[in-house]
């Protein structure tokens, strides 16, 4: 009995660190994972800001160059929200 009890812990210690190595190996990957994500959703968001601020200051500067044709425009984007409201 008591070789029996030495045998079986061999394999149950393995199997334990082979556990322990695999459970380290997945945290490790997640952890990779979200870092990689959180860098690529803020270097997107930061792309996407800069993006949209250079749209407004081209808009600003078209305003600014063509105030009548942009009045005329904002007027016009007026008339048909206030058509598509009115039909609902």
């Amino acid at each position: 009995m008591g070789s029996n009890g030495s045998t079986a812990t061999a394999p149950t210690t393995m199997l334990r660190r082979d556990l322990d190595q695999f459970t380290k190996a997945v945290r490790d990957l997640a952890t990779d994972s979200v870092e990689y994500l959180q860098d690529n959703l803020t270097e997107g968001y930061q792309k996407g800001t800069y993006a949209v601020r250079q749209a407004e200051q081209s808009i600003e500067g078209q305003i600014k160059k063509y105030p009548v044709q942009a009045l005329l425009i904002a007027a016009g984007i007026g008339v048909v929200a206030s058509l598509l409201v009115r039909r609902k």
